[in-house]
């Protein structure tokens, strides 16, 4: 399964956005466009998620980027994706040992 012409573009667009850090941006094109486009491709589909679990972690909203992981991760398993799979599976491991620390932090003090 590949992605279409339009699918890259949009893909490649929202994290090119991220990378730059303008995740105000990111989120309007994801959920302003990127989410109504194409709802039949999993890969598409999982990458958008992606891409809002790392929106979501880098602006400490644990919760929200952990359910973006976790169906990203569940659209990369319908398109038979392993390196997708394997990202996701990551990024849920860091969410929760990043969380996990936290938590112990504020046991101890």
């Amino acid at each position: 399964m590949h992605l279409n012409y339009w699918e890259k573009l949009i893909v490649y667009y929202g994290y090119n956005l991220y990378l730059l850090r303008d995740d105000e941006s990111a989120l309007k094109l994801i959920n302003g466009y990127a989410l109504e486009l194409c709802r039949g491709s999993n890969l598409y589909m999982a990458n958008i998620h992606r891409l809002l679990g790392l929106i979501y972690l880098r602006q400490a909203e644990i919760k929200k980027a952990q359910e973006s992981f976790k169906l990203a991760e569940s659209y990369f398993e319908q398109a038979h994706s392993t390196y997708g799979i394997a990202l996701c599976k990551f990024s849920i491991g860091y969410v929760f040992r990043s969380n996990f620390s936290e938590l112990l932090n504020e046991d101890s003090a």
